[in-house]
């Protein structure tokens, strides 16, 4: 694509554009990221029960 000298400002995003898309990119990941925290609170609690249960078993 050809660089047009005078034209490059047209064509560059205004800076309240840009915190626009961030901010909404941003609202869009955060069901993810709450889904990977659960799981990972998950993973911890079933980790920490199946060590609990072993050290039952080693006691015994």
């Amino acid at each position: 694509m050809a660089v047009v000298p005078g034209t490059w400002l047209s064509r560059s995003p205004r800076p309240e554009d840009v915190t626009t898309a961030v901010l909404d990119l941003i609202r869009d990941l955060v069901p993810f990221v709450q889904t990977g925290i659960k799981a990972a609170d998950e993973l911890r609690d079933r980790a920490a029960l199946a060590l609990r249960h072993r050290m039952r078993g080693l006691r015994d």
